[in-house]
Parts: C-alpha cells; structure tokens; sequence
C-alpha cells in the first residue's frame, strides 16, 4: 500500500512532468576577450601566465599567447589577474522553505542567485526541494529568463518515516519496494538528473530505491545508512557520499554498523551531546586496515564525498560576519540556534575535529571530494558559505589546488560534463570567474572576484557589487514580511 503522502508527491510529479528542460538560449553574439590574464589550470596544477582567452557567445574558442593581437569586441584587461572555471556548491536546497511557491521563486531570484553569481557560484545541485518549484526555478534558468547558476537536481529526496518533524513536499516516505519503484521512475519523467536518499530508510527500502535507480540509470546519492555498511552501499551504486559522520567513522572499526545502530538509539534518546560522544569513541577505535580498505572502495568505485562542514558551523551568528547575516535568511537564522547550536564550544570542536580528520583520511587515500553547503537554509549564506566550506577543506589538510578542484573539476567529473565544464579549455562553456590575486598562494583570492562570466554572461566589478546590496535589500524586505506573517518581531 502506498503512503497517502507518496501518492500525492507522485500524483504532482506526474503533473509538472510535462515542463521539459529547454536549452538556455546563446547569448548575443559577440566576442569578449581577457587580455595578459593568468589561467589556473586545475587538471595539472599549474598556472598560464600571460594568456589571451577568447569567448564567443557562450563558449571559449581559443586561448592564445599574451602578444596576440586584440581579436574580440569587449576587451578586458586583465593583467595581473588570475582566471578559474566558475565554481559549484554541490549541495543546496533552493526551494524548501515554509513559503508559497511564488515566494521561493522569489527568495531564488531575488536573494539566492545573485548572491551564487557574486561569489563566483556559476553551478549548485539541487538536493531536494518542493519538485514543482525546483521545476520552474531551473526551467527560468535555462531559458534565459532569470540569471542564475546552472542546476541540476534530486526533485524530491527519498527517505523514511520521520519522527520528529512533519512530513514536507520536498521529501517523499518510502517504506516498500513498489512505492521506490513508483518515485524513482516518477522522478525521472520530471527531469531528476539523480536520485537522493535521507534518513530513516529501512535497509529493504533503501535497497529497493538503489535498485530502481540502477534500472532508470540515474546516479544515486545521499546520506548514509547506519544499518547498512559502506562496502553495500558501494555494492549498490550510491556514489556520493553526503556529509562525514559517524558512518564513515564506524566503517574503519570492526563494530561496523553495530554500534551505528545503536548510537541512533542513543541520538534519539540523548541528542546531539550523544552523537559527538559515540562519534568520538568509535572513531578512536578506527583501525588502520580497515580504513584503507573502506576509503580504497569508495576511490575505485569512483564515490564522492561533500563534507558540508559549514552545516555544523552554522550553530550561533559569532560564526558569521555581518555581510553573512544579511546575506542570510533572517526567519531560518533564528531557528537553527536550537540544538546542536546549544552544546558547548569544546563539544562542538571535538566534532570538527573529527569530521577534518576523516575527509583528510579519504582524500589522502585518493577519495575525490567535493565542495557543498547544504545552504542556502540553515543560515548558510548562498555563495559566501562556498568560499568558507572551501576554507574548511584547507584546514582539514588540502593544497589550494585540491580545494579549487573539489569546487570546479570533480563537480564536472561526478555530473560528466567535463566535455563542457571543470576548467578553462577551448570549446567549453564560458562559466569563469576573475580573480585579483592568485588563489594557488592564497584562498583569499576568492573572496571578493573582480568579475563573473555564467554562461558567456559577462558580470564586472560594479555589476556584482550592484547584485550583493539589491539581495541584501530583499533578504530585508523578504525577510520582514515572512517574519511578521509567523508572528515574531523582526
């Protein structure tokens, strides 16, 4: 029998399945060209100094010697810069707010993307949102009517019956091999480009949906399973492994997913003091062995890993300087001050530690990893927080190279569209980002670029200055208006 909630989440997936993707449209013709700027090549790890890139339309059609002479009709003197692909935030939630679905078309327009373009953020995956809104937010993208980073997307995330919160439209309950049968095929005629599993799946449902998922060819993805060890969950096809937790910690013991099972007992029972403290003990029992073995399945079987550090990080507004709070969503910022944000300080740095150690662990095993927020809701700042999960890479151990790859090349090697994306190559789409200082040296290269090209779209200084302050504007006047609805002062 199918959930009553799942039949309606299908009965509205198979009514938007008729809005199919169209390509974005070229932009007008014309040629821009970046003068003496130095290219960062992320495939090799080394700088291009003294190059001429030129883009046409939305493409870049050559890259040439410095002394060249000027080709195209917008030039752009770029000497003494530092030119990267545009960068990915591989996973978000753009459309999961308690709101209309106008107001989160809004929200996205308004406050979310032009604050992704500002950074530098030319590509998100969706993760799971309401799948009508996610619909019409990509489908305006694409066709040009909204600029925003390119998306792909999850629809709706699949998981288990949730105890402790409401069922939401951006979530569908799955408890039987027909009902995963039914939502992965479902997603996949609404255009889901992977599927995406959460919390609380039975062992059977979760294998029923990898199962599906292999069938309709559609790359699965998500959290992990505390009663189903990594090794199976290899063996059933998930390759993307999403935030580091106690899991991955409990697949280098030899208690394996025992003590996973019963450390959700302890989570239910005890909170978030619990989940550090179980955390912290099983992974002290790690072995080495075990480890490798663990971490050199997941390479050959080509997993990635998105940490979302800042998830963790998001617990009290002393983490966030004032251009983040504004950037922010005020409703959501107050909310997330509960619970993981109320353990003490040396608690929450415990679990850091240990979430630093164990992506440091896999990524020296040779475990591609990938930058992802799981913003923009938990008052994590759209594109701000991209630049501080890639600062969080850093303190875990990674060279600026390998940070700069997790956010540009392997992004384009999960989704394989590395024909097109993840570097700065002659015929691929002019997604690029200006730098005033090199980001090798430094990651403080990123945080402020000097221009943006989305799509052979070319956004200077002062254009990107002009996007933040009109998203801090509605973040206030959005912010405001949502506040007053629910009841609470500003």
């Amino acid at each position: 029998m199918i959930h009553p909630w799942s039949r309606a989440g299908l009965a509205l997936c198979a009514a938007v399945a008729v809005f199919v993707p169209v390509p974005a449209p070229r932009p007008a013709r014309s040629v821009y060209e970046f003068r003496h700027v130095t290219v960062v090549d992320v495939i090799h790890g080394t700088l291009l100094p003294d190059r001429n890139v030129i883009v046409r339309d939305n493409r870049i059609i050559a890259i040439r010697p410095g002394v060249a002479a000027a080709s195209g009709d917008h030039l752009i003197n770029a000497s003494g810069r530092y030119l990267i692909p545009g960068l990915w935030d591989m996973h978000v939630h753009l459309a999961m707010t308690p709101d209309s679905m106008v107001g989160m078309i809004r929200r996205a327009r308004e406050i979310y993307f032009p604050r992704y373009l500002a950074a530098g953020v030319t590509g998100v995956r969706d993760m799971g949102s309401w799948l009508d809104t996610i619909t019409a937010i990509r489908r305006s993208v694409r066709d040009g009517t909204v600029l925003g980073p390119r998306i792909v997307m999850a629809g709706r995330l699949l998981g288990g019956k949730n105890p402790w919160a409401p069922l939401s439209p951006h979530a569908w309950v799955v408890t039987s091999a027909e009902e995963a049968k039914l939502a992965v095929d479902s997603l996949q005629r609404a255009g889901a480009d992977f599927i995406k599993v959460h919390d609380l799946l039975s062992r059977n449902a979760y294998m029923a949906i990898a199962k599906a998922a292999r069938e309709a060819r559609l790359p699965l993805v998500g959290h992990l399973r505390p009663d189903v060890p990594v090794a199976d969950v290899i063996a059933a096809g998930q390759v993307g492994f999403e935030h580091v937790g106690i899991e991955l910690a409990a697949g280098c013991t030899n208690a394996d997913t025992t003590r996973a099972r019963a450390f959700y007992g302890a989570w239910i029972a005890h909170g978030w003091k619990a989940f550090v403290d179980e955390t912290a003990s099983i992974w002290a029992d790690r072995d080495a062995g075990r480890c490798a073995a663990m971490f050199g399945q997941m390479r050959e079987a080509g997993v990635r890993l998105t940490p979302t550090f800042v998830l963790r990080m998001q617990d009290s507004a002393m983490t966030f300087g004032q251009d983040e709070l504004i950037a922010s969503n005020a409703v959501n910022c107050r909310t997330a001050q509960g619970g993981w944000g109320a353990l003490p300080d040396t608690l929450r740095a415990k679990y850091y530690r240990i979430e630093r150690e164990i992506v440091r662990a896999a990524h020296d095993a040779g475990v591609a990893v990938m930058i992802g927020t799981d913003g923009p809701e938990w008052c994590l700042a759209p594109g701000i927080s991209v630049i501080r999960e890639m600062r969080e890479l850093a303190r875990a151990g990674l060279q600026p190279i390998d940070v700069l790859r997790a956010a540009t090349l392997e992004p384009a090697r999960f989704l394989k569209m590395t024909d097109s994306l993840g570097s700065i190559e002659p015929g691929k789409v002019a997604d690029l980002v200006l730098l005033a200082s090199n980001p090798l040296a430094s990651l403080d290269a990123l945080e402020r670029p000097v221009g943006v090209m989305s799509n052979g779209r070319w956004l200077d200084v002062k254009a990107l200055a002009r996007m933040r302050d009109g998203a801090n504007a509605a973040v206030r006047a959005i912010g405001t208006v949502r506040t007053r609805r629910a009841g609470t002062t500003p």
